[in-house]
């Protein structure tokens, strides 16, 4: 219920995949978001996944396959919001998109810098 101290909990633990599971749990959390959780919501996300590339125990390609269905399920989302007014909630589902796709960049630079 409330979205700061779940993140934070999350933060403190330990992963080696962000799974489409947890593309599902994370879409489904940002759609039941208030505009204030939306607008905190990329930053949280950011702060456990952004540096992935950069962990050795992390499955990059199950985990960039996640990240690439969270973008598209969020440009979804934000067609929704634009259809139904909901600007504010838009601009703050495209700074998410615009966060996800800086992370996807570095992982399909890092990949492509490593072949």
């Amino acid at each position: 219920s409330d979205l700061n101290v779940a993140f934070r909990e999350l933060s403190n633990k330990r992963y080696n995949k962000f799974s489409l599971e947890m593309e599902a749990a994370t879409i489904n959390a940002f759609k039941n978001a208030d505009n204030m959780d939306k607008n905190h919501f990329s930053g949280w996300f950011v702060g456990i996944w952004g540096q992935y590339s950069n962990s050795p125990e992390i499955e990059e390609q199950g985990t960039t396959v996640s990240l690439k269905k969270l973008r598209d399920d969020l440009n979804s989302v934000m067609q929704e919001y634009k259809e139904k007014g909901k600007n504010i909630a838009a601009g703050h589902t495209q700074n998410f998109i615009k966060k996800l796709e800086a992370i996807i960049k570095t992982e399909s630079e890092d990949t492509t810098v490593e072949q």
